[in-house]
């Protein structure tokens, strides 16, 4: 039987929980991508009207890749730095990775 149901009620969970967290910081889930049929990978943008963080999660080789950019405004075309690219093991840290540079950027 497979887990797919459970993976991804667990990772929608901790996302909402995310949310929540950055909320006090006026930061915001603005954009999301789960690939439940590509190892769990997902692509996860976060951030206020002005700053933002990505995160590129590759759940087949457990690499984080983090950019951030800097928006002058909405209609500015947005360009991205690499922050960091790590490989992660044991996968499941990935979240803590993920909520700790959110705390270290937007003081959630």
């Amino acid at each position: 039987m497979s887990n797919f149901p459970a993976s991804a009620a667990t990772h929608l969970n901790w996302l909402l929980k995310l949310q929540q967290q950055l909320s006090g910081a006026s930061a915001a889930v603005l954009q999301h991508e789960y690939l439940l049929l590509l190892m769990g990978s997902f692509t996860l943008v976060i951030g206020t009207a002005h700053q933002r963080l990505k995160f590129e999660w590759d759940g087949r080789d457990f690499f984080l890749d983090i950019a951030q950019c800097t928006c002058q405004s909405q209609s500015s075309p947005q360009q991205w730095s690499h922050v960091q690219n790590m490989r992660i093991a044991p996968p499941e840290q990935v979240q803590s990775v993920i909520e700790r540079k959110c705390k270290e950027i937007f003081d959630t």
